[in-house]
């Protein structure tokens, strides 16, 4: 696995924050700062900046790992919808984030809103005890 020593992301994988999943491929788990319950990024486990730079296996197991996961989070988390963010500007190593969605999230919170309100959802403890459900759904799966 290629890793850069300055890369938030890579960091992360290195260091084993709360992980959802793992293969020689892809990474799931929770960023520092997106601490968000149900919040889960995917991302690959070697550095490349850019969906562009995903290898051809990358890229052919990138949708079912996103799908997996997504349906993992939307069962725990009873979302409504899980929204995918993938701005790469703050950590420029490629991820996205799957941030579910609750019905009853207010109308102003919707939308990219809901990113840039992330402190007013921010829960360590609970997000990790999500992560920890997802992963375990995701096990059952057998993703």
């Amino acid at each position: 696995m290629s890793v850069q020593a300055d890369c938030i992301v890579c960091q992360t994988v290195r260091d084993g924050q709360p992980v959802v999943y793992s293969d020689e491929l892809w990474h799931a788990g929770i960023l520092p700062g997106l601490e968000v319950p149900g919040w889960i990024t995917l991302q690959a486990a070697r550095h490349t900046e850019q969906v562009t730079g995903m290898n051809a296996e990358e890229a052919a197991t990138f949708g079912p790992r996103l799908v997996a996961l997504s349906q993992a989070i939307k069962t725990v988390t009873h979302a409504e919808r899980v929204y995918l963010y993938a701005f790469g500007d703050g950590a420029p190593h490629w991820h996205v984030l799957l941030a579910p969605r609750a019905a009853d999230l207010p109308e102003e919170a919707r939308h990219g809103h809901y990113f840039d309100d992330r402190e007013r959802y921010r829960d360590q403890e609970q997000a990790v005890l999500v992560a920890s459900e997802i992963r375990d759904r995701l096990a059952a799966a057998a993703l």
